[in-house]
């Protein structure tokens, strides 16, 4: 039986980027439900450092890894915060695309 990478045996810039990839997947997919192989061809990334980068999310409480039939499966913590704060930036004059309200964001 093989034994996963240590992080040390990955490449630390490719590990970042899965990290950030996974977060921008899920964050666009929040009810999503995957085993890491799954996610590794979703990203197409490689499944050694799609392991550890969603270890490491599991770790911080980001993601949550549930055992099942032999497998991990990993879903997003709060997907439900998402889904209900999509909307608040799009509202928020700072992010505005209407120059009238950039305009009011930097007199006020």
């Amino acid at each position: 039986m093989k034994r996963p990478p240590t992080e040390q045996q990955v490449d630390p810039i490719l590990l970042s980027m899965v990290r950030i990839e996974l977060l921008a997947f899920f964050q666009a997919n929040p009810y999503t439900r995957d085993t890491i192989e799954g996610l590794a061809r979703r990203l197409h990334r490689p499944l050694p450092a799609v392991s550890l980068a969603a270890s490491s999310l599991a770790a911080l409480g980001i993601l949550v890894g549930h055992q099942g039939s032999g497998t991990t499966i990993y879903r997003l913590k709060h997907g439900e915060f998402i889904t209900l704060n999509a909307g608040e930036n799009t509202k928020n004059e700072c992010f505005s695309s209407d120059p009238s309200a950039q305009a009011h964001q930097s007199q006020g």
